[in-house]
């Protein structure tokens, strides 16, 4: 006991004593917290296997809605196709309608020229037929020739024209219009009985009468 005190009492021997000691406390305090901190670590990859399980799982469901969307896209895309190819036909219909409300202007305008061409042929066929008219008339005055007939009956405009004339002859003289009306009932020549010569107006669908030989000179 004593040579145990006296041990004891060696600093060096109680300082290497103490250092086991310490080392043992320290060696048994370390494997507690290593095993606490051992556990910590396997709660926490537990908690991470847990988290990352979740998060495939939304990650799938990400997936299933991404291959939903991408259904929905192709739809749409189709349906942006279809109407594309519709919006094209409107575009051609309108198109088309635009043409043809342009050739239709157009051939309104087209007919209005004609329409204008026409009114103006019309306006030069009757200054043509004024002209033509008076052409007639200044020829016929122009050519003033006698006509002579023979005692009968003659149609102006069938036997000879119409226009102005002065009756010359001797005999009885009458002249009916169109409709069978006495318009003219003389006596030609000279005498007792005779009334001289008789100017009077034939038109076409007259006819004259004469008793006798009768001559029509015209006159304006």
């Amino acid at each position: 006991m004593g040579k145990l005190k006296g041990m004891w009492e060696n600093k060096w021997i109680r300082y290497s004593v103490i250092v086991i000691i310490a080392i043992i406390i320290g060696f048994g305090s370390g494997n507690s917290s290593a095993k606490e901190e051992l556990e910590g670590q396997k709660l926490t990859a537990e908690e991470l296997l847990a988290e990352i399980d979740e998060l495939e799982k939304e990650k799938d469901n990400l997936n299933d809605d991404i291959q939903e969307l991408e259904k929905e896209i192709s739809k749409k895309e189709k349906d942006l196709e279809d109407v594309k190819a519709e919006n094209e036909e409107v575009l051609a219909l309108v198109d088309n309608k635009n043409q043809l409300e342009k050739d239709v202007d157009n051939a309104k305008s087209e007919l209005d020229s004609i329409q204008s061409d026409i009114d103006s042929a019309n306006s030069n066929l009757g200054d043509i037929q004024d002209r033509i008219a008076k052409a007639s008339g200044t020829l016929q005055k122009l050519d003033k020739k006698p006509i002579k007939l023979s005692a009968g009956q003659y149609f102006v405009g069938q036997d000879f024209p119409s226009g102005r004339y002065k009756a010359q002859g001797s005999s009885n003289f009458f002249v009916y219009d169109s409709g069978g009306s006495n318009i003219v009932n003389t006596i030609l020549g000279g005498g007792s009985v005779g009334r001289g010569d008789y100017v009077f107006f034939a038109e076409d669908g007259y006819y004259v009468e004469s008793s006798a030989p009768v001559t029509l000179v015209p006159v304006q």
